[in-house]
């Protein structure tokens, strides 16, 4: 036993680690909050404490819903003493009686006799429910992981226990994690869907997520809290991505597997061929020998284009993500990509040569004071993901307006890294018309880099942002960052803001909106 452990610290040394990154225990400290992961808590957990009854999480085997439930138990338990949480791991009851009795020891209350009859079960829990959830106030959760395994007459014990409710909330917060299959299931239940609060589809992530989650475990495994990411190059992030197809779990056997394939081959970083000589071995089920071949050859030819690209271009620079503009895309949140080629092509498989270089400002561009300010897009941006940055929105016509005001951007589906982006003023104004609302305020700041370093620096699946521009002189512009949303009283608004980020809630303050235009107009007129 002591062997086996010294060989485990040994193979952790070797890698610059202080734990095992890629561990398939559901570990709330690994916990990734790509933006679904974080939309999908921040929403039980708004429904739970409002205690609003019945949240369903499905997704497919893999999609991280266990450590979901983890990080959900573990964010219930913080700051208040007034949660009882309380968790069902395989809920596969062969009688009501047995599951009626199960919630009773979950609960801890005293057993009645082996033969009453589930009348005085169930009559035992809504007594539990009242008293403390009633009477005490307390927040009773049940959380259920692998719900697809309950049968029909758990979902109606379920749907009779969120009857027993007050006048304002129901008394039983219950979330169900379960796999598709329930799906069907819950089709032929309309008396039990319609008591759903919250419901949440589960997908598997995008290349950038599967990238961010394997770099976020090397961090936090990391010795001395050093970003252990040059473990694995950029190509073999890839095929990590396609052979898993984004399953969080694949990602993480497959990480672990190539960490210790690395050791064995005395090698110091996981390539792409490493990566799929890993993948072969492990005989997922849908990624066979013959699919792998296609993922060979896939990295291969898109090495092979992006390396034309490369060699046509004019200047030696890296390309950003190629992104498709379609003629009525509608606005989109900040934080959400706009649509791009289904074949995304990472930066790191391309021509990886970093080679900045200014570029001066085009002729004709408009004065100072109708200018925000420029920037230089940095590597994994897009113009995109800025102009949604800056300006709180896309659209063809804003990114049309920007194109422009900078002339030397010859194709906005290419822009190379480095590029300086001149941003036009725009006059939003019209935003905060509804004088009698208010708004919630998250930042204000004196520049155009300092309001964008800002909000790059949030993390993904945030509010949405809108920026509020305040021309302070000829020269000079100043920002206010608000959400992207009205509200009729101060009430409102700061039921808002309690909803928010630790982040964010501390930077809020709520401001009418006649304020803000005062501000805005005393700029104009200065």
């Amino acid at each position: 036993m002591w062997s086996s452990f010294s060989r485990h610290m040994e193979y952790l040394s070797l890698l610059h680690l202080d734990k095992e990154p890629f561990s398939n225990s559901p570990d709330p400290d690994f916990f990734f909050d790509s933006h679904q992961h974080l939309e999908c808590l921040q929403k039980l957990e708004l429904t739970i404490r409002l205690r609003q009854g019945l949240s369903v999480v499905l997704g497919d085997v893999g999609t991280g819903k266990t450590t979901l439930c983890r990080q959900l138990i573990r964010r219930l338990h913080q700051g208040t003493d007034l949660s009882l949480v309380r968790l069902l791991l395989d809920p596969e009851f062969g009688s009501p009686k047995e599951f009626l009795l199960a919630l009773i020891n979950e609960f801890g209350l005293n057993s009645p006799p082996a033969d009453a009859p589930d009348r005085v079960l169930k009559e035992t829990i809504k007594n539990f429910l009242i008293e403390e959830g009633a009477e005490n106030k307390k927040i009773i959760v049940l959380l259920i992981d692998e719900g697809q395994k309950l049968p029909g007459f758990c979902l109606e014990i379920i749907r009779e226990l969120l009857n027993f409710e007050t006048n304002n909330h129901k008394l039983l917060q219950t979330v169900i994690f379960a796999q598709k299959e329930l799906e069907e299931e819950l089709k032929t239940r309309s008396n039990f869907t319609d008591r759903i609060a919250t419901f949440f589809s589960l997908t598997p992530f995008n290349y950038r997520d599967t990238r961010k989650m394997i770099q976020h475990r090397l961090s936090l495994a990391g010795r001395d809290g050093k970003v252990a990411s040059t473990l694995f190059t950029g190509p073999a992030f890839w095929v990590i991505y396609r052979v898993s197809k984004g399953y969080p779990r694949k990602i993480v056997q497959l990480c672990a597997k190539s960490l210790l394939s690395l050791i064995i081959q005395n090698k110091s970083r996981v390539s792409a061929s490493l990566a799929r000589a890993c993948a072969q071995r492990m005989a997922f089920n849908q990624y066979g020998h013959g699919r792998m071949k296609y993922v060979v050859w896939g990295t291969v030819a898109i090495s092979c284009v992006c390396g034309f690209l490369w060699f046509l271009s004019n200047d030696i620079m890296p390309f950003q993500k190629l992104d498709v503009i379609h003629s009525a895309q509608p606005e989109q949140s900040r934080f959400e990509q706009p649509s791009i080629i289904s074949t995304e092509i990472p930066t790191e498989v391309k021509q990886e040569i970093v080679d900045i270089s200014s570029i001066a400002p085009a002729a004709g561009l408009p004065a100072k004071n109708n200018n925000w300010g420029t920037l230089l897009i940095h590597e994994g941006e897009t113009l995109n993901i800025l102009l949604q940055r800056i300006y709180g929105r896309y659209s063809p016509a804003l990114l049309e307006h920007v194109l422009k005001e900078n002339p030397h951007i010859k194709n906005p589906n290419i822009v190379q890294a480095g590029t300086s982006i001149h941003f036009p003023a725009m006059n939003f104004s019209s935003h905060f018309s509804k004088s009698e609302y208010f708004s919630v305020q998250v930042g204000e700041f004196s520049s155009l880099k300092e309001m964008n370093s800002f909000l790059s620096a949030l993390p993904s699946g945030g509010p949405n942002l809108f920026p509020v521009a305040i021309e302070d002189s000829d020269t000079n512009w100043s920002f206010l960052v608000c959400l992207n949303e009205q509200f009729t009283s101060q009430t409102d608004a700061g039921e808002r803001i309690a909803s928010l980020s630790p982040l964010l809630q501390t930077r809020s303050q709520i401001t009418h909106n006649l304020d803000i235009m005062t501000k805005i107009e005393k700029g104009h007129d200065s």
